[in-house]
């Protein structure tokens, strides 16, 4: 089954905007403690998991900037990344 190019780009924005309003309903990140917590952490998976194993998530300042704004932008470059291979190839 082939998916629109449109409909991969909305599942790669979709889960990143849901962490974002939970975040903002919750009012930060509570450390593994606030009620959305897991959530906001499931919605940016793979990339919250493999950026928490690598020492160098102490260099973000903020934890929206690793838990929502980096999984967009990774989700966003693998989504485009794929779309260029697949027009190449036709």
């Amino acid at each position: 089954m082939k998916l629109p190019f449109r409909v991969l780009l909305l599942g790669a924005v979709a889960g990143p905007l849901a962490s974002l309003a939970l975040y903002v309903s919750q009012g930060g990140f509570g450390g593994g403690h606030g009620r959305f917590d897991l959530a906001i952490f499931l919605l940016g998976l793979p990339w919250d998991y493999l950026i928490s194993l690598l020492p160098w998530r102490i260099l973000f300042k903020r934890d929206y900037e690793w838990l929502i704004v980096l999984p967009l932008l990774l989700n966003l470059c693998t989504i485009l990344f794929a779309a260029m291979i697949s027009r190449r190839q036709r």
